[in-house]
């Protein structure tokens, strides 16, 4: 399946598995959320809005499968 072409499209040439890359990303902001509580939060909301990007990006958790 070819890497969605936009706005990643110089990513998809230099990482042989984009899409494990963003899911490797996805993850790790997974981790990190709970550290960035409350409606108030700037880091939190960057991080949810990040989030919300990778999801629309195909990125899914570690045990989640195709």
């Amino acid at each position: 399946m070819p890497f969605h072409p936009a706005p990643h499209d110089d990513l998809s040439d230099y990482i042989s598995y984009p899409q494990d890359f963003l899911s490797d990303i996805y993850q790790r902001l997974l981790e990190v959320r709970p550290y960035f509580p409350g409606d108030t939060n700037v880091t939190g909301h960057c991080i949810d809005s990040l989030l919300e990007r990778l999801e629309m990006q195909g990125a899914k958790r570690a045990f989640e499968s195709d």
